[in-house]
């Protein structure tokens, strides 16, 4: 797409994200997700943060995944925590759940 001329936009990278998290490509995923505003201009939404949460957690890095949420620079939603109390339950964590009880 980029050689050919095309800029990506916000809705590339949700495609782009949501790939990689279900190839567990985590390093690439980390790749794309930084460069969006650092080489595309394009702040990331929601819905990109919560890719990145599902591929930290399909990968089974789930202190990672909580250490993203934490540091994401709004509140985390429903977009956040599913995929991440979804891993844990996939992952058998149940300190993610105890996690979420604390903060709700």
């Amino acid at each position: 797409m980029v050689q050919a001329g095309v800029k990506p936009n916000a809705i590339t990278f949700i495609s782009l994200l949501t790939g990689c998290s279900h190839f567990v490509l985590v390093e690439e995923g980390l790749k794309y997700f930084y460069s969006m505003e650092k080489t595309y201009g394009i702040v990331p939404r929601a819905g990109h943060y919560s890719c990145i949460i599902d591929l930290l957690g399909r990968a089974g890095r789930l202190e990672e995944a909580e250490d993203f949420i934490n540091s994401m620079p709004m509140q985390p939603n429903a977009f956040g925590w599913c995929p991440f109390l979804g891993a844990c339950t996939i992952h058998g964590d149940k300190e993610g759940h105890i996690y979420w009880q604390r903060r709700n």
